[in-house]
């Protein structure tokens, strides 16, 4: 019977009502039937009412030139409910700096931009377990911590209130400049119309046409 170690509660909630175990793997199907796993439901970071799930982030920021590896994890928040942040390391901690996290945060390949950090923590090593898995707990609370003894909660509150602001008001730009768009076109074939009216055939019941 499979248990997590000291953890009664955790391994209960493994177990359905039928008895089956599950580790809270979360995927899809692909169009041909394939299964993918993409992350645990575990991880599962709630903000503000929407499910981010870190594994998605993580591809994202991974895709960077100067990112060599990254963990994103969700602390508590008052606000949000929780928070995404991410530790990045880069290949060169010689680019470490505000020009670099700046690029991460505004990544264009974002899919949904409530799921990035609003700041990233560089560092020169992510510390690991044996399996080769970021510990995320244990990151967790020395982001806390350090948040707590540098004082930065409300600052980070009002940023990522900020940066959320920008990104929605930018998919707005985006979504009326599309509307604009096609009532233009619209209005083009209107006007085409108007200049062409359709010829009709002459009625049977209008003599003059006849002639």
């Amino acid at each position: 019977m499979f248990a997590y170690h000291n953890d009664p509660e955790k391994t209960k909630r493994a177990y359905n009502v039928r008895g089956w175990s599950t580790l809270g793997d979360v995927g899809y199907l692909d169009a041909e039937g394939f299964l993918y796993l993409t992350d645990r439901k575990s991880h599962m970071i709630i903000s503000g009412g929407v499910n981010i799930y870190p594994q998605e982030t993580e591809d994202v920021l991974i895709t960077h030139d100067d990112v060599a590896d990254v963990a994103v994890f969700g602390v508590p928040n008052e606000e949000m409910g929780e928070e995404v942040k991410a530790v990045v390391q880069p290949h060169d901690m010689a680019r470490a700096g505000k020009a670099l996290e700046a690029e991460l945060i505004f990544m264009p390949k974002a899919p949904v931009a409530d799921q990035m950090p609003a700041q990233h923590r560089l560092r020169s090593r992510i510390a690991a377990h044996a399996n080769g898995k970021a510990g995320e707990a244990a990151l967790a609370r020395q982001i806390l911590a350090e948040d707590s003894s540098e004082g930065v909660g409300v600052a980070l509150i009002l940023r990522s209130a900020l940066l959320r602001a920008s990104r929605r008001m930018s998919t707005m730009a985006s979504w009326f400049e599309t509307a604009l768009s096609r009532l233009l076109t619209m209005r083009r074939c209107s006007h085409d119309r108007d200049d062409h009216p359709p010829r009709h055939p002459p009625s049977l019941h209008d003599p003059l046409a006849l002639r």
